[in-house]
């Protein structure tokens, strides 16, 4: 906690699941660059090929959803 002006002010700090797997990957690829795992380079960058994966989908259906409104919306004025 920092103190400013006779007022306490908390810091947080969050971690995203890009984030964290973006950590993953490269303690993954250290581990493997110094032949500490034997794994293909695929599951090396599993971490960050899922979290995309993720977003993608997210995106996929939020963009979806705005499609089916924008046509209700247009329905429902005519």
């Amino acid at each position: 906690m920092e103190e400013r002006n006779n007022k306490t002010v908390r810091t947080q700090t969050s971690l995203s699941f890009g984030t964290i797997s973006v950590i993953v990957t490269i303690v993954f690829v250290i581990l493997k660059l110094c032949h500490v795992i034997d794994w293909g380079w695929v599951f090396v960058f599993l971490p960050v090929i899922i979290s995309t994966g993720i977003g993608v989908v997210a995106l996929l259906i939020a963009l979806t959803a705005m499609i089916i409104l924008y046509f209700m919306d247009k329905h429902d004025r005519e």
